[in-house]
């Protein structure tokens, strides 16, 4: 179960229980309810607790006290290399890090920043971090070598982003495995690039992505009798 969330209607949820309602940065709360734990969370939120009798009953009576639908908090976190780590673990990703040094470190890294930045989107948070950095954000630049954490309510400190990436090469495997199937039995018609792209997502050399577009349009061009066949039979 999860132990803290924030429902639509602003509702304080403690262990499946409405314990209370947030209203700007203070968290109403029953009495009956004050415990370190809660407390602990309500302080890691940034909200003011103001502990109040009959609070429960209240909310479970259908009394919704608060007036506005609760937007969902959402945090980022942004860990960094330290200094003393090897350099060439610097300016590679993910899976080159794994295959040359084995699994991140989590001793390797330094926390850089920890807050809002209004958005889940990772291309979004790299151009922010980039082109503005927030208040309170210490590292420098961001580099391939980064690791974002997503969190939000419901999830409390569970590293979202992180999950997902841990299982990433497993969902693709599958989706890949998944494509095969349907192209060998005849359902689908995939059209794939004739060699590996070898350039990065955050690629700023116009030279070479107006290649890959070219590449792309030449490449798709060449693949249209292929699919101009499979539709004649499908």
């Amino acid at each position: 179960m999860v132990r803290f969330t924030v429902d639509n209607r602003n509702r304080l949820i403690f262990y499946g229980n409405p314990v209370g309602y947030v209203k700007a940065d203070t968290a109403v709360v029953d009495e009956m309810f004050r415990t370190d734990e809660l407390n602990q969370y309500l302080s890691r939120m940034n909200l003011t607790p103001r502990w109040e009798d009959g609070i429960f009953d209240r909310l479970v009576s259908g009394e919704v006290t608060g007036e506005e639908p609760a937007q969902s908090r959402k945090g980022c976190r942004i860990w960094q290399l330290k200094k003393d780590v090897d350099v060439a673990m610097r300016f590679i990703g993910y899976e080159d890090q794994v295959r040359k040094f084995g699994e991140p470190d989590a001793g390797n890294y330094t926390l850089v920043f920890d807050g809002d930045l209004g958005t889940s989107d990772l291309e979004r948070i790299y151009t922010i971090c980039r082109d503005a950095p927030p208040p309170g954000y210490q590292g420098y630049r961001m580099a391939l070598s980064d690791v974002v954490e997503l969190y939000d309510d419901f999830y409390g400190d569970k590293p979202l982003f992180l999950a997902d990436m841990l299982t990433q090469e497993m969902r693709y495997n599958t989706l890949m495995d998944q494509l095969d199937e349907l192209e060998e039995s005849g359902r689908v018609h995939c059209i794939r690039p004739n060699d590996p792209i070898t350039i990065g997502r955050f690629e700023g050399d116009e030279n070479k992505l107006l290649d890959l577009y070219n590449r792309g349009h030449r490449e798709s061009r060449e693949a249209l009798d292929t699919l101009q066949a499979y539709l004649e039979k499908a």
